[in-house]
């Protein structure tokens, strides 16, 4: 039965869902568990820079744009807005 699944808890990426949460807690849980996850940050800039401005992006550019990731100023993480102020005003994008 698939309710009986869905109240199991559920491991992702090495980070465990408790038992007996509803559908859209787990959901909810399991973004955060990818959110938190230290590649995301590497990954989504690098597809972003890509699909913006170069196809073979630097090293360092990218870590000047993960580092707005982690932080946008504000002590904020995954601010899609200082990410892509970053992406589209580093020097490497002019």
């Amino acid at each position: 039965r698939l309710d009986y699944w869905a109240r199991d808890a559920k491991t992702i990426l090495g980070r465990t869902i408790p038992p007996g949460q509803t559908a859209m807690q787990d959901l909810d849980s399991a973004l955060q568990i990818i959110f938190d996850h230290p590649n995301i940050a590497p990954f989504l800039v690098y597809r972003l820079i890509q699909s913006h401005v170069t196809s073979n992006p630097s090293g360092a550019y990218q870590m000047r744009v993960v580092q707005a990731f982690q932080n946008n100023g504000k002590g904020e993480k995954g601010d899609l807005f200082a990410v892509m102020k970053a992406i589209l005003l580093d020097p490497e994008a002019r």
